[in-house]
């Protein structure tokens, strides 16, 4: 740019929006001063991102109901079970992943630590530090009776691992149950989607330009409760898939470490009684 104003450009054949413009030539200069006549462009105002998405949202909800009102009674059922499902899944995701759970292998070691050196109260406050932990449960469960004799810690950490598969395992098969109720809810629309289609093609009093309408509403309504109890039950066997996973292995580390434990402290009070015993 120079001081008297002109914008200053490689000479180039004009093109686009330089079409019809006069430019200026200054030949002792070796660039090509161009003056811009005529009154500037001015480009329309993009809309804000937020407003885009905002009307994005609006026509995706709008078209979200519309199909909702096409499927009928079973698509509402279905909604209704869907949503169901969606608070068991987050209900037990939090519980398997993050309340019930823990990291047991290490947790183990560092109750098998302190019941070695004889530090029983120490590894019960280590297990009430996780209360909500299955594994913990069981094993504050034994270490609490330690010193009362080997039957009765058997039979304490075997009451309170019945007591803590239950929970575990809590509304875990229910998934798989909605998954089967989803699918044949679906097909039930599906069928009365035909059926809505075959009773309009054969009713005689309705005009014959409504019936393709008709017909179109009706193979709509069995298409959209197929699908849609389809992807419910995809969605319930998925989530069923990898809670059950975590809800078993939690069962499993709780069976397999509370045994360790009881036969160390079987081993402890078997060292403790008197000789001649």
């Amino acid at each position: 740019m120079r001081a008297d104003g002109l914008l200053l450009r490689p000479m180039r054949t004009l093109a686009g929006s330089d079409r019809g413009r006069r430019p200026v030539r200054n030949p002792g200069f070796p660039w090509t001063p161009i003056v811009v006549c005529g009154p500037p462009e001015i480009d329309e105002p993009a809309r804000p991102i937020g407003r885009r998405r905002i009307e994005r949202t609006k026509r995706n909800m709008a078209e979200l109901g519309h199909i909702l009102e096409k499927g009928g009674v079973p698509m509402a059922i279905n909604t209704i079970f869907l949503m169901v499902a969606i608070a068991i899944v987050v209900d037990r995701l939090i519980a398997v992943f993050f309340q019930l759970n823990l990291n047991s292998e290490r947790f183990m070691a560092q109750v098998e630590k302190l019941v070695v050196s004889d530090n029983i109260d120490k590894a019960v406050k280590l297990c009430n530090a996780a209360p909500k932990s299955a594994l913990a449960r069981v094993l504050r469960a034994g270490l609490t009776r330690a010193n009362r004799g080997v039957l009765e810690i058997g039979n304490a950490i075997e009451e309170e691992t019945l007591a803590v598969t239950p929970v575990v395992m809590k509304r875990v098969s229910s998934l798989w149950s909605l998954a089967n109720i989803t699918v044949l809810i679906g097909l039930a629309g599906t069928v009365l989607g035909l059926i809505n289609s075959f009773a309009a093609l054969g009713a005689k009093e309705i005009p014959p330009e409504q019936k393709a309408a008709l017909l179109n509403n009706g193979i709509a309504e069995a298409m959209y409760n197929t699908l849609f109890g389809l992807v419910v039950a995809v969605f319930c066997i998925f989530f069923h898939l990898i809670i059950s996973s975590q809800a078993k292995r939690i069962v499993e580390e709780v069976e397999f470490y509370s045994l360790k434990l009881e036969n160390m402290l079987a081993r402890r009070a078997v060292a403790e009684l008197p000789e001649g015993r």
